[in-house]
């Protein structure tokens, strides 16, 4: 028995594979394979008995699906509609947004940012408002939550205020790490609004344009916090770069002393260690701004 577990994906029993009157798979109906060639993917040709096909052996395919699948579809009047419909629903990234509510924020502070979050072209699935106490009044806001009827889950996480001086980060973190699903968070402060398309956007590219980064940096201001506004990072980059030290870090912690062995990477941020990384290997962009996913292309 095979131990191989490495992603792959095998497109010959795919609905979307395309064949000619030999059985050599020519094509794809969604694009992918000539995608994934302009982007470097080792594509492989298989064959069996019975057709010669596309093998991706370091890639799953989120556009793959067999006959199996599709029979629900048997006897529907607009079937590849509703098909293309299913891709989409089923595709879809799923976003949590962190709002950060600071000493000096209202609740109408916080309204326009659930309301910019309210009016997306593809919502987040999950708010979270993080809070630091006592300066917002929670039964009131939770009562005009609630009234507002948003379209997205949310909940709603009260701190002690003397934790928000520094340290965003780590608060966003700690809740980070109760929930589950998220592919992607973003982090904004109370009064902030998102463009209508922000997170349209973003799925656009990464799911039919294939477009990969550690992270999309938020809009500059002066305010020397955290995060900038609109700061948004893959989970699975999240939990690496959270806690990840690199050797020459690790040289140089040799030579301090234990707390600050334990403090050392309390002074960095995320966004800070993904620009070292950049820096160090100037070929690998990893963070991107928001203009530059627009503009992405294949």
């Amino acid at each position: 028995m095979s131990n191989d577990t490495k992603a792959k994906t095998v497109c010959k029993n795919c609905i979307f594979s395309e064949y000619d009157e030999h059985g050599t798979q020519t094509g794809c109906e969604k694009n992918i394979i000539s995608k994934l060639e302009k982007i470097g993917t080792n594509i492989q040709l298989a064959y069996d008995e019975e057709r010669e096909f596309y093998i991706i052996p370091d890639r799953v395919c989120h556009f793959y699906r067999d006959h199996l699948w599709s029979a629900k579809f048997y006897n529907d009047e607009n079937k590849q509609d509703s098909i293309n419909k299913m891709i989409q629903f089923e595709n879809s990234l799923k976003f949590c947004v962190f709002i950060v509510v600071k000493k000096g924020d209202t609740i109408e502070d916080i309204f326009e940012t659930l309301e910019s979050l309210k009016s997306q072209s593809r919502i987040p699935f999950l708010v979270c408002l993080l809070i630091a106490e006592p300066y917002i009044d929670q039964q009131e806001l939770s009562k005009k939550i609630f009234k507002m009827k948003p379209p997205f889950a949310w909940r709603m996480e009260c701190i002690c205020a003397d934790l928000f001086d520094t340290r965003d980060d780590w608060l966003v973190a700690r809740s980070l790490k109760q929930m589950q699903d998220v592919q992607y968070y973003s982090v904004c402060y109370a009064n902030y609004k998102f463009e209508k398309d922000f997170f349209d956007i973003i799925n656009e590219k990464v799911c039919n344009e294939f477009l990969q980064f550690a992270m999309i940096k938020g809009e500059d201001d002066e305010t020397g916090r955290v995060y900038k506004n609109a700061t948004l990072i893959p989970k699975p980059v999240h939990d690496f770069w959270f806690s990840h030290i690199s050797d020459k870090d690790i040289e140089l912690l040799k030579e301090t002393s234990e707390e600050e062995q334990l403090n050392f990477y309390k002074t960095k941020t995320i966004e800070q260690k993904l620009q070292e990384f950049e820096c160090q290997n100037p070929e690998q962009k990893v963070v991107l701004s928001m203009k530059e996913v627009k503009n992405y292309k294949i």
